[in-house]
């Protein structure tokens, strides 16, 4: 029979430990993936906030959520809104939460697009909440949508038939 050498108990425990100095490569991008994963959870209910975008003639459906939507910003004179394809019947007027500044370069856009309402529209992606109502001159939305934030917006040169 072979003599067999077992190392005393604590020795074999001390060199499998997690916590000892030969471990440190596994126990510090543990402890730091803790780290953040208790500090990224909040307690901000989504439940009200869809992160996807929602067909603009659905918005109605939508009331009071906050969406991502694409739509066109036209209008002539006292006459703009948001339209969106294929929806004749839903017209909304844009508007902005409190403290809400377009900043210079979306400022000029929605400038051109006005001063030149016959030549260019903006092709909008907004985050935003809905509201059923009558808005904008004599009423002439049926809706509004508050701007929280805007996405992708292009300056678009109106085709005519």
């Amino acid at each position: 029979m072979k003599n067999v050498i077992i190392p005393p108990l604590e020795e074999s425990c001390t060199m499998h430990s997690p916590f000892t100095k030969g471990a440190r490569g596994i126990l510090f991008p543990l402890m730091c993936l803790l780290f953040v994963i208790s500090f990224s959870c909040s307690s901000v209910n989504h439940s009200r906030i869809r992160q996807d975008f929602v067909n603009f003639c659905d918005l109605p459906e939508y009331e009071g959520d906050t969406v991502w939507v694409t739509a066109s910003y036209s209008g002539i004179e006292e006459y703009w809104g948001l339209n969106g394809r294929g929806c004749d019947n839903l017209s909304v007027e844009l508007g902005y939460r409190n403290g809400f500044e377009l900043g210079d370069e979306l400022d000029s856009l929605f400038s051109k697009v006005h001063d030149e309402y016959y030549m260019y529209n903006l092709k909008l992606e907004v985050k935003g909440v809905f509201e059923k109502g009558n808005y904008g001159h004599l009423g002439s939305n049926n809706g509004l949508f508050s701007v929280i934030e805007f996405g992708k917006v292009e300056l678009k040169r109106i085709r005519l038939k």
